[in-house]
């Protein structure tokens, strides 16, 4: 894994900061998000209104890709200037809901797995110099691991490691051979020890600590 400079390193303390501020907001002062584009842009909003001398400009659904399995669009993609260089950071989001009608996690699982692959074909193509994945839901299926009969590699409950160099879960909708460029882990908040495992503290959203690929 190469070294991060200072200024990255800066770079991923604000973003930890605005996530720690998003989860403030969800899960004490319970403010609610109707949809994973709203979860976005506050993030998006948070991150200028607490750093306007970092952020040079931000931008939402940016074109980065030619040909990738699930579209040609980055979520968000923001420009943190450090007196005359200019440090490319793109994001994606995932904000999965419980439903009334059953879960989804077992569809969800591999897009997050992909938006990860992502990110990583960003960075390692140059596109940008840092990749974010930014996560919260209140289902315990992401984060309780479990005996899936479905797109059961595609993992990302607690704990689950995708070490550097390792070939990510690919799928004849996520076809793309990707591997890691970094060590990843899967590091949930907000959780409790239950007789059948781990769940969610009750009426509250499980963030996941932000995946950073550089």
């Amino acid at each position: 894994m190469k070294e991060t400079t200072k200024y990255q390193n800066e770079i991923k303390d604000k973003i930890i900061a605005v996530w720690k501020i998003l989860d403030k907001c969800l899960n004490e002062d319970k403010i609610r998000f109707s949809s994973e584009n709203t979860f976005m842009f506050n993030f998006a909003l948070q991150l200028f209104k607490e750093y306007p001398k970092s952020v040079e400009k931000f931008d939402f659904e940016v074109q980065l890709f030619q040909d990738f399995s699930d579209g040609k669009f980055l979520d968000l993609f923001v420009y943190f200037k450090d007196n005359n260089k200019i440090t490319k950071v793109g994001f994606e989001f995932k904000f999965p809901k419980k439903e009334k009608n059953g879960s989804g996690h077992t569809q969800v699982r591999p897009k997050i797995i992909h938006d990860i692959k992502r990110l990583t074909w960003l960075v390692k193509n140059k596109k940008i110099d840092i990749g974010v994945f930014i996560c919260a839901t209140n289902e315990k299926g992401y984060i309780k691991e479990g005996n899936y009969k479905k797109n059961k590699e595609f993992l990302t409950h607690d704990g689950m490691r995708y070490p550097e160099g390792v070939n990510l879960p690919l799928s004849e909708d996520y076809k793309e051979k990707i591997k890691s460029l970094i060590d990843i882990t899967f590091n949930w908040n907000h959780l409790v020890k239950e007789k059948k495992g781990l769940n969610i503290e009750e009426g509250k959203y499980s963030f996941l600590e932000p995946i950073f690929v550089l």
